[in-house]
Order: structure tokens, then C-alpha cells, then sequence
């Protein structure tokens, strides 16, 4: 099952690679790994949950709130982790 799951997500990201060969950006900046806040989408380098980000934003708060909270993210980090809820898989 892992390793269908797995496939399916190689396929997903192969598709979605522009021209340059590139992944797109949110996918450069979130990271998912089991042992890292028990496998909840993250943003890499940090143990910052892309659900976080989303909860604040649903909560209302506003981008330059959300960086002044976690001064390590930035604004590319909030925009990725938006873009990671577009995805064809949604929530990765």
C-alpha cells in the first residue's frame, strides 16, 4: 500500500513539473516525513505545520501577523503552504 501511495505521489509531482524540470515552489518548500511531527506536511527546516499556518489564516490573522509569530518563516513559506491546499492530492 506504501508503495502504491507512493508511486501515485511521484506521478502527481511528475505531472505537475513545468518546463524547466522544476517542481513548483510550494513543493520546494513543504516536506513530509514520518519521524517530523508525526508525518504532518511541515515546512522544511522547521517543525512549523502547514496546518498551523492555515488555522491562523482561517482565524483571520493576517500574513505579517503569522511571520511576526514565527520569525523563521516567510512569506514564501505561507504562500507555499496555501498552494499545498490547491494541489491535486490537497493536504500532501
Amino acid at each position: 500500500m506504501m508503495i502504491r501511495l507512493s508511486n501515485l505521489l511521484r506521478s502527481v509531482v511528475a505531472k505537475k513539473r513545468n518546463g524547466t524540470g522544476k517542481l513548483p515552489d510550494w513543493r520546494e518548500r513543504i516536506s513530509v516525513n514520518r519521524r517530523i511531527c508525526h508525518g504532518k506536511p511541515r515546512i522544511k527546516g522547521t517543525r512549523i505545520m502547514v496546518s498551523i499556518i492555515l488555522d491562523y489564516l482561517e482565524a483571520g490573522e493576517t500574513g505579517e501577523e503569522i511571520l511576526r509569530q514565527y520569525p523563521t518563516l516567510r512569506h514564501a513559506d505561507i504562500q507555499a503552504a496555501i498552494e499545498n491546499t490547491k494541489s491535486p492530492c490537497g493536504r500532501i
